[in-house]
């Protein structure tokens, strides 16, 4: 049902094109990181800044540590910062930046962003996965320059229609179960479009909601699972051999840790967890071309393989675990960061 949709609508998309041409907002915009995504992460900043401000308000004696994590929606929905600085005694308040179909490029261009701020983090936590090595030299063009309103308003009208908070929280089974078909009507509507190929990027303005609402159902129907596996193979991240020259990746990647290096005393690579069935596809020399870029970057950035901490029950996809993986992997991490030893100096 989802390519029979995704196909009719991509064949209007095209006749349409071919009489109007492309959408001025594509062609009027040379930007990196498109405007949507850049007042997002301004807005994950503002409120970041005021959650810190309330918390030198208070009569706590001691301001704790604090560790920001930034990555892509594995991250946002993986890591709970209730339990990140919960229980953990590693002295850190964790604030979770994360957000929605952020490559290397747009990470960058958020801690440019970020240095800029009223925060003055210990820590930098970069939770990333050793494909984005891959797809750093594959982004669409749509992904860096402003999306075609006309195409984001069909799928945003699909999503806000199942968007209904009174629906979440009263009819939960009913929700996750078209929840799922959702979720892969609107992958195939992505791919058809040209838009970033993960699944999973809300377009509720500034709310993410599409990626809270993972967190309603526990595992992903098999169509979906099916697209993203054909995904990966397209664009080439189970090929050893397309790891052996990732100029673009390695630019990328590097230009984040040494800009983080240049504005934080310490930072961490955190390699999320990934679904077996798909860590067993992803070959050795992704995370060794990772690793090595790290090193080059910044010799004393610490690398912390997470990548088989969550068994295969709870994940929701391949790299994006569920509500009972969320739990477990935030205590992991956070057991992490205290191993970490490190001296604030804020």
């Amino acid at each position: 049902m989802a390519f029979v949709l995704a196909g009719a609508l991509y064949a209007v998309d095209e006749i349409l094109h071919m009489l109007a041409g492309p959408a001025p907002a594509i062609l009027a915009t040379q930007a990196r990181v498109n405007a949507r995504k850049r007042a997002r992460m301004l807005d994950a900043i503002v409120s970041a800044e005021e959650r810190m401000d309330q918390e030198r308000r208070s009569d706590s004696p001691q301001l704790p540590r604090l560790c920001i994590i930034i990555g892509s929606s594995s991250a946002k929905v993986g890591l709970d910062e209730s339990v990140l600085s919960g229980p953990q005694k590693h002295g850190f308040k964790v604030v979770n930046l994360s957000g929605n179909a952020l490559g290397f490029q747009e990470l960058d261009h958020f801690i440019k962003m970020l240095s800029r701020s009223a925060l003055k983090p210990d820590l930098i936590l970069a939770a990333i996965h050793p494909v984005f090595m891959i797809e750093a030299r594959t982004v669409p063009p749509s992904r860096l320059a402003a999306p075609d309103p006309g195409r984001r308003n069909l799928i945003n009208s699909l999503e806000k229609s199942l968007q209904s908070r009174w629906a979440i929280a009263n009819l939960p089974g009913m929700y996750a179960l078209f929840h799922n078909q959702f979720m892969e009507a609107r992958f195939a509507l992505l791919r058809c479009f040209g838009e970033p190929a993960s699944a999973l990027e809300s377009s509720a303005e500034g709310t993410g909601s599409g990626t809270e609402s993972l967190l309603i159902g526990l595992h992903a129907g098999p169509e979906l699972l099916d697209l993203q596996m054909r995904h990966w193979e397209q664009i080439g991240a189970f090929d050893p051999l397309q790891y052996s020259s990732l100029e673009e990746g390695t630019k990328a990647l590097q230009s984040l840790l040494r800009r983080t290096g240049a504005w934080v005393p310490h930072t961490a690579v955190l390699l999320m967890p990934e679904r077996s069935d798909f860590r067993r596809r992803v070959p050795v020399e992704a995370t060794a071309r990772l690793v090595a870029a790290v090193a080059s970057a910044d010799a004393s950035c610490l690398v912390l393989d997470l990548k088989e901490a969550v068994s295969d029950q709870d994940f929701f996809d391949y790299q994006h675990v569920n509500k009972i993986g969320r739990k477990e992997l935030s205590r992991k991490v956070g057991e992490q960061i205290g191993r970490l030893n490190i001296d604030g100096t804020h």
